[in-house]
């Protein structure tokens, strides 16, 4: 969820902290901690260790006067009552959807029909990626290991990704509007 806080969005990773297991009652919906990020961020992803967060931000912007514009954010949640903001970089354009597997972060990017791979911790594309996807993706979701689907909204099929070759797999007529 976001909230607005003297002009700055920022995320409240309450429900985030809550899957985690932090000492938190069932009854309070009181946020552990927050984090500022910015402008538009759209999506959040956890990684499997619990350590990371990735957020994508729908529009690039400039976290600050004069730096460059970013719309990918890397957040250190090993003490969820202390996040800090370890890595920001730019990746695409209209990014709305993300979903974390070891170091990579796999990048809906909705105007372009990709899939990008992300090495979180270099903050470069893979040389195999971006894959293409069906027409207007908008949600991927890792499904094992080896490998993740893609939704493709206006396409109506679900695309497969393989993760050890970094390949498109077969796409999956699936119906009209599949929005993840």
């Amino acid at each position: 969820m976001t909230i607005k806080f003297l002009g700055i969005r920022t995320v409240v990773l309450c429900c985030l902290f809550c899957s985690l297991g932090v000492a938190q009652t069932s009854n309070s919906s009181t946020p552990l901690s927050t984090i500022l990020l910015g402008d538009s961020p759209f999506e959040l992803a956890l990684n499997s260790t619990n350590t990371q967060v990735v957020a994508v931000h729908l529009f690039p912007f400039a976290p600050s006067p004069g730096a460059s514009n970013i719309n990918i954010s890397v957040i250190n949640t090993t003490n969820p009552l202390s996040p800090t903001m370890t890595k920001q970089f730019l990746a695409g354009t209209r990014l709305v959807a993300v979903a974390a597997t070891g170091n990579l972060a796999l990048i809906i990017n909705e105007d372009q029909n990709a899939l990008r791979i992300m090495d979180i911790t270099s903050e470069k594309e893979i040389p195999q990626s971006p894959i293409t996807t069906g027409s207007r993706p908008s949600n991927v979701a890792v499904v094992s290991p080896t490998q993740a689907v893609v939704t493709n909204g206006t396409g109506a099929t679900i695309q497969l990704a393989n993760l050890t070759t970094y390949t498109a797999g077969n796409q999956i007529s699936v119906g009209p509007f599949v929005n993840g």
